[in-house]
């Protein structure tokens, strides 16, 4: 009898895990068929897209050292999606920069014990194609009284690949005010 419920629960955690794991590949695979830059627009205007802040620490030590900055999305019906679907979308100059302010408007309000701490900025192929995105990045900082040293840019491999002429002008800009 035991041994007969033993595996009646193990067949159902199976399916469980099977219904799980099919839904999971569903959210993964639908959000960047589905999401369109309108869709993106009418997020960013109704609230749905938040900063969350992923912690990052020294290997050496443990310390914490900052944070990255990271997109998310509560779709209504598709339910939280990260970056991915929000950054394939045309708008993605768009969810760039409300990231970024986002991420910066919360720095400007850390209080000094966490004013060492630098944060990680995601930036894409059309951020690096945008002439003008080291410089707003910088007047972003300035605005909030943030130390360029206090920021780290992390450019995706896909947008090094496709924007590569345009990748090492920006990155020396950035890198020149002192941004990592």
């Amino acid at each position: 009898n035991l041994a007969l419920r033993i595996a009646t629960a193990q067949a159902e955690v199976g399916d469980h895990r099977s219904r799980l794991l099919g839904r999971l590949a569903e959210r993964l695979s639908a959000p960047r068929a589905l999401v369109r830059a309108v869709d993106v627009e009418r997020a960013l205007a109704q609230a749905e897209i938040a900063v969350r802040f992923q912690p990052q620490f020294l290997s050496e030590n443990d310390e914490l050292c900052g944070a990255e900055a990271l997109a998310r999305w509560h779709h209504p019906k598709l339910g939280e999606m990260g970056g991915a679907a929000l950054f394939s979308a045309a708008a993605a100059a768009d969810v760039s920069r409300f990231v970024w302010k986002t991420a910066m408007d919360a720095m400007a309000q850390w209080p000094a014990a966490l004013q060492h701490l630098r944060i990680a900025l995601n930036i894409t192929a059309v951020d690096l194609a945008d002439e003008t995105m080291a410089k707003q990045l910088l007047a972003m900082a300035a605005e909030h009284g943030i130390a360029t040293a206090r920021l780290c840019v992390e450019v995706t491999e896909s947008a090094t690949i496709a924007q590569r002429d345009c990748a090492v002008p920006r990155r020396a800009h950035l890198s020149d005010a002192g941004v990592h």
